[in-house]
This record gives structure tokens, sequence and C-alpha cells, in this order.
């Protein structure tokens, strides 16, 4: 309950319009760590046929 009870005061952030712009940006890397990591389960290797 606690994480729960944390996140509840989430709904009081205010992100402005240029925090919503960027994340709407086309091709936008929220976390440029993750920038072209791909999903072992989406690698063609691992796809089903």
């Amino acid at each position: 309950m606690d994480h729960f009870g944390s996140q509840l005061t989430a709904t009081e952030v205010d992100l402005g319009a240029d925090v919503i712009d960027a994340i709407d940006a086309p091709g936008a890397i929220l976390d440029p760590a993750a920038d072209g990591w791909v999903p072992s389960a989406l690698q063609p290797a691992d796809r089903r046929h």
C-alpha cells in the first residue's frame, strides 16, 4: 500500500507546455541510455514467423 499511496500525489504534478511538447516531439528520446535498445523478443531471431 505504501507504493500506491506514494503514487496518489502524481495527480498534483503539472507539466509545462515545453515538457509536453518535448515528450510529443517526433523521435523524442526520453531516456538516452535506452536509445536503440530493442527487447530480445523483438529481435529477428526470436520473432515467430
